[in-house]
């Protein structure tokens, strides 16, 4: 579902241009941080998502909600949108937007 980013390169990177359920716009960045490929004592082999902590803090996101993303077939732009662990139901449907359960955050260097 997410743009596919080349190995290749070190730390290959795109900007995601995202909608929240309120149709407000944000720009979130895709990495994968890959220097164990790329350098002898690399240890990163990973993908993130990026820049994305303004809009946590909007959507009043705390530990234990869902973060969903999604897109419709052919199109450029992604939405998401955070679930509240309180209604949030147990079962993640095989197809349909990604979930990813926010378990704590830390600031990354």
């Amino acid at each position: 579902m997410l743009p596919p980013l080349d190995p290749q390169v070190k730390n290959p990177d795109v900007w995601l241009t995202c909608f929240d359920q309120y149709g407000e716009s944000f720009r979130f960045r895709f990495v994968y941080y890959n220097n164990k490929l790329h350098d002898q004592n690399g240890t990163r082999n990973e993908y993130r998502i990026t820049y994305m902590t303004a809009w946590f803090r909007s959507q009043g996101a705390r530990e234990g909600d869902i973060f969903e993303i999604g897109c419709d077939v052919g199109q450029k732009s992604y939405f998401v949108k955070v679930i509240s662990a309180a209604i949030a139901t147990g079962k993640v449907e095989d197809e349909g937007p990604a979930r990813i359960q926010l378990r704590g955050w830390q600031r990354v260097h």
